[in-house]
């Protein structure tokens, strides 16, 4: 099936928040009558942000402001859109109506982090997402009516919308969280065999998808994934969750978990020559727009005993 033809210059507006009620009334109609215009506006809405995320630096405040007008409007949009479903299910048949959200929930969208950035997306149900850089986060175009399901690689900090009876769930290769109305951290890396979640308020439920066992999370409470089996802590410094500020603390750290971070965050991989491994004598904070290069010099100007040298082609470090 094709997508009905529409007027792309009203739907460019649409987008811009510059169109009157009854304008967005029409590009809501049609939206729901064929699931291929939902797909042309996907399309159009993507390149809409990519165009937003490369603005100048000057225009943030406006573009922050028709980000949040945009946000507003999306979760509107859904909720008509959902409405509008289920008056159809109600009036002409509830088989029809399912097939309709059951489609749309099949249709996935994926956002890739590029190295040394950060994207922030507001997901169909409100949920807010914080993605590191090097995350890819695979969502519905829309929840169904059940729950709530996306998946993971990489790190990533939810802000659940409130829900109790659609619960939200993270999947990744390792381990299944499950939360209800709440925000917490997720990190994941399948090649090493590391899951991390930490709680920062509200309740999560993390399952083991290696050996099964569950676990149930609260605030200021975190849970690793250490030789298979799920261990939980309490989380002992937020700094180590600035990343979503774009900023990397050289506090209560130590220099291989340090050097994780920049692997993740750079996208470099790091080989150590030989010798032991060195302790930061350093502290404080750098930012990772700063770049890898700024990175590690903050270490070693800090009085961090090693030396170092950056393969940019084969984006990797020795350290010795």
């Amino acid at each position: 099936m094709m997508p009905d033809k529409f007027d792309r210059e009203l739907l460019s507006r649409y987008l811009n928040c510059e169109t009157t009620p009854d304008e967005e009334r029409e590009v809501i109609d049609w939206l729901a009558r064929n699931p291929e215009n939902q797909k042309e506006f996907d399309a159009l809405d993507f390149a809409f942000q990519a165009a937003v995320m490369a603005a100048p630096e000057g225009e943030d405040a406006v573009v922050l402001e028709r980000k949040k007008r945009r946000t507003a409007r999306r979760i509107l949009m859904w909720s008509l859109a959902a409405a509008c479903i289920a008056l159809v299910a109600f009036l002409g048949g509830q088989t029809a109506g399912k097939r309709q959200l059951d489609r749309l929930a099949d249709e996935t969208m994926s956002i890739s982090v590029p190295m040394g950035q950060q994207i922030d997306l507001t997901l169909p149900d409100g949920t807010k997402v914080c993605l590191n850089a090097g995350a890819r986060l695979q969502y519905p175009t829309l929840f169904s009516l059940s729950e709530r399901n996306v998946r993971l690689e990489g790190e990533a900090m939810f802000d659940v919308a409130h829900d109790p009876a659609h619960p939200f769930t993270v999947e990744t290769a390792l381990c299944r969280v499950e939360a209800l109305g709440t925000r917490f951290s997720v990190t994941t890396d399948e090649s090493r065999n590391q899951f991390s979640s930490s709680l920062f308020n509200g309740r999560v439920r993390v399952t083991n998808k290696v050996l099964g066992e569950q676990i149930i999370l609260d605030p200021g409470r975190k849970v690793d994934l250490q030789d298979d089996h799920l261990a939980i802590s309490t989380v002992q410094d937020m700094d180590d969750y600035l990343w979503t500020d774009g900023i990397i603390s050289l506090n209560n750290i130590t220099f291989e978990h340090l050097m994780e971070r920049y692997e993740r965050t750079y996208g470099f991989h790091v080989i150590y020559m030989g010798g032991t491994v060195p302790e930061i004598s350093c502290r404080g904070k750098i930012r990772i727009s700063d770049g890898i290069g700024h990175a590690m010099q903050v270490l070693q100007d800090g009085g961090t005993a090693f030396s170092y040298r950056i393969d940019y082609s084969l984006r990797e470090i020795y350290i010795w």
